[in-house]
């Protein structure tokens, strides 16, 4: 593995591939465009927390959209070896806080690690100290909540963990008054109050995912984002109803089971 990343970016510095630009303008740039593994691996060649917790970001995005749970779960170890190096390059670097809550959460999540749960939350806690009012660290606050939650019960995860439903629900209004056209939020708050599964939840979960198909989505993920929430709303549309819609936004969760 070592061998191959140093080949490929001793090869694409020897080509001057970038024309002109950095190698994290590049990969972003295929990471907007949804060429998320090829994002991943040249963002490793930038050596820095900033290329780690891309490559973390993007490998993770990959991992939960496939279908091939062995591959996902390759590929979830990879972006937490990158979030490892990123920490070890700038442990105040706010995106690299993020995308470690993110990986821990989702591992946490899959192998049911209370000790994960708990790396998460300190991940969010530390993006948020960093930077009080980020949209995206209010995000992963109410993710780490609600995916909580879902995963422990109410009852398990407010003793255990200190997880509520409500903190969720706040923690996401916050984030959404900050940035209210942030499709990736939006549609992602819908999905978690539709798998609460109860009425109201539900009924305010199709009215998120509604906003979020009004919003124009201009990158890959963000179209695979609304395309998700117009699936949920074609079916709450033929008559599904709360629990249907639960177990359909169940499936189209990240790293979901």
């Amino acid at each position: 593995m070592k061998r191959s990343l140093f080949l490929l970016c001793a090869l694409l510095f020897l080509s001057g591939g970038l024309a002109g630009r950095t190698v994290l303008d590049t990969a972003e740039a295929q990471f907007r465009d949804g060429r998320w593994l090829a994002a991943a691996a040249l963002a490793r060649c930038d050596d820095s927390a900033a290329g780690f917790a891309l490559a973390a970001r993007s490998t993770l995005v990959a991992a939960s959209l496939t279908a091939d749970k062995r591959r996902r779960d390759r590929l979830l170890d990879l972006a937490i070896r990158d979030v490892e190096k990123a920490l070890e390059r700038d442990p105040d670097h706010l995106e690299t806080q993020l995308q470690a809550a993110a990986a821990y959460g989702f591992r946490a999540q899959l192998r049911r690690s209370a000790n994960d749960v708990e790396r998460s939350r300190r991940h969010v806690e530390r993006a948020l100290a960093l930077a009080p009012g980020d949209p995206l660290a209010l995000a992963a606050l109410g993710y780490w909540h609600g995916r909580t939650v879902l995963g422990a019960g109410a009852f398990f995860a407010r003793i255990f963990f200190g997880a509520r439903k409500r903190k969720a629900i706040a923690a996401f209004e916050a984030a959404l008054a900050k940035a209210p056209d942030n499709l990736v939020i939006r549609a992602g708050f819908g999905r978690l109050l539709l798998r609460f599964e109860d009425e109201e939840s539900s009924e305010r979960g199709l009215a998120e995912l509604a906003r979020a198909a009004t919003i124009t989505s201009r990158t890959a993920l963000e179209k695979e984002m609304k395309r998700q929430a117009e699936l949920l709303l074609a079916a709450a549309r033929k008559g599904a109803n709360r629990h249907e819609l639960a177990r359909l936004a169940d499936r189209l969760a990240p790293f979901s089971d």
